[in-house]
Order: C-alpha cells, then sequence, then structure tokens
C-alpha cells in the first residue's frame, strides 16, 4: 500500500509480469485512523522502506506517533511482523522508538540484508504481541 496512486499501480503492474501471487495492493494512508480501525490486526506482514524515514522528517511529531500506532494495530497480534529498513535511524533509535515494553514487541532476529545504498541504513524485524502502545 501507498498514499500514491501511480506508485501502487507500477507496483501492480510489476507484480503482474514478475507472476507474484497473492499480492494485494492499494492506496491507503496510515495516518488516518479510519484505516488503522478498519484494518486491526489485518496484516502478516508491513514491511516499511523509508515511510517512516519520511514521517520522521515531518514538522508535525504527533505523524511519527500515529505511524507508530498505526503498525501496531494493522499488524496480527502475535504473530504480525514489521520490518523496517531506515536511512535515517540506528536500531537503537529505532528499538526505542518501537520499543519492548511500550507497544509489547519482540525484535524477530537478526536480519542479514541484500540491499545495497550509499548511505548507512539499519534493517529491524519487530514481532507483534499486543496492540498497547505507549509514547
Amino acid at each position: 500500500m501507498d498514499y500514491s496512486e501511480p506508485a501502487v499501480k507500477l507496483a501492480q503492474g510489476l507484480a503482474e509480469k514478475r507472476d507474484v501471487d497473492p499480492a494485494i495492493f492499494s492506496v491507503a494512508d496510515l495516518l488516518e485512523s479510519a484505516f488503522a480501525a478498519a484494518h486491526a490486526g489485518a496484516f502478516d506482514l508491513l514491511l516499511d522502506k523509508g515511510t517512516y524515514d519520511a514521517i520522521s522528517l515531518s514538522a508535525e511529531p504527533a505523524h511519527r506517533r500515529r505511524f507508530i500506532e498505526t503498525a501496531a494495530t494493522i499488524v496480527k497480534p502475535k504473530t504480525g511482523r514489521f520490518l523496517i529498513t531506515s536511512c535515517n535511524w540506528t536500531q537503537d533509535e529505532l528499538i526505542a522508538h518501537f520499543q519492548p515494553g511500550r507497544h509489547r514487541s519482540r525484535r524477530c532476529g537478526p536480519i542479514e540484508s541484500a540491499l545495497t545504498f550509499s548511505v548507512r541504513y539499519t534493517t529491524l524485524c519487530l514481532r507483534q504481541r499486543s496492540l498497547i502502545i505507549r509514547m
């Protein structure tokens, strides 16, 4: 999902060319509370490459908090995974943002990334255990 319709259409086209099935693509804004409520516990995996980074640069601190709340809400309790790759935050900083005890997520384990960038980046996998969030 992406808030950009052209990005979603591009992803759909690439998935069709590569015969990726089953994949569901949709246009959505993760910062809208109606989205989180309508999709509570719906996703086995939430993959973020850049969205949290972009939101973190926002002048509105509530956007970052809302993203964390949405991520915790839409990932399946106990079995869901949240995989985040960030170019702005270190592993320790990401753990502090999505910290066990705040919304009771646990790390999935070490990540060996095949991604290559010209800047430093961190990839972290969190396992959701409950939907409790405290910021």
